[in-house]
């Protein structure tokens, strides 16, 4: 499955749009048609923060979970990695993904939770806006498993505070607001899971939007939430380093 994606909906918007609810694959069959071809504020603005975060990639080996239609991997392509690897369940979205620039033969459609994967094969590895899919303690065992010594993992995903503006992940098609069956996350939960799995908290980030995204919501006609938002932390990123041996 992908979380690379998210669209920001107020109260105010839900009294007046058509809204359904899909499982998660159906839900991202139907958004693969149109998940590249319009900008999203909330990854502008886990753009802006994730990569001034990460160290070299040269040469170390980068898993990507949740990698949706190859967004981070576009990057980590020229990025020098040894290997790189997207995994995701939703084929609709691979398929996007394969057909895109030196994306094919890094692709793999598994359940992240259940990954086909040797263990301690990854020296990197990225988690964008999969916590709400998944259980997490379950997601840090497997995680555990596939990570090396000192490997450097980053989770993002929506800041609960985002929760006090009612917004919902979903996206539009048609005249339809498709919304996504997922659940909060904790910050406190989700640093202990992943401490009790061998992993410390080496950077946090809790991000609002700002003048970079503004323009964003203006193109898609919708500065009143940028407005309503400004001052909310909106996403929060969780850089952590895997230790030798839990604690």
């Amino acid at each position: 499955m992908s979380t690379d994606s998210n669209a920001c909906v107020s109260r105010d918007q839900q009294l007046v749009e058509r809204r359904m609810r899909l499982n998660v694959d159906q839900a991202y069959t139907l958004w693969s048609e149109t998940y590249d071809s319009v900008a999203n504020p909330l990854l502008a603005l886990e753009e802006r923060y994730l990569w001034p975060m990460l160290p070299s990639l040269t040469g170390r080996t980068v898993l990507d979970l949740g990698c949706g239609t190859g967004r981070l991997l576009n990057r980590l392509s020229s990025s020098g990695a040894g290997q790189y690897l997207g995994v995701d369940l939703s084929a609709a979205m691979l398929a996007r993904a394969a057909k895109k620039l030196r994306i094919p033969g890094h692709l793999l459609r598994a359940d992240c939770i259940e990954l086909p994967l040797r263990s301690h094969w990854a020296d990197v590895l990225f988690c964008s806006f999969l916590l709400g899919y998944v259980n997490l303690a379950d997601l840090a065992t497997e995680i555990a498993r596939v990570s090396k010594v000192d490997t450097d993992l980053y989770l993002s995903e929506f800041h609960p505070d985002s929760r006090s503006l009612g917004w919902k992940r979903s996206f539009r098609s048609g005249d339809q607001v498709i919304e996504l069956p997922t659940h909060a996350c904790s910050l406190l939960d989700v640093e202990q899971t992943f401490r009790l799995h061998g992993f410390d908290l080496v950077e946090r980030v809790e991000a609002g939007f700002g003048e970079p995204e503004r323009n964003i919501f203006l193109a898609h006609k919708k500065g009143h939430v940028y407005e309503s938002s400004r001052g909310t932390r909106a996403i929060f990123i969780c850089h952590l380093r895997r230790r030798g041996r839990a604690a």
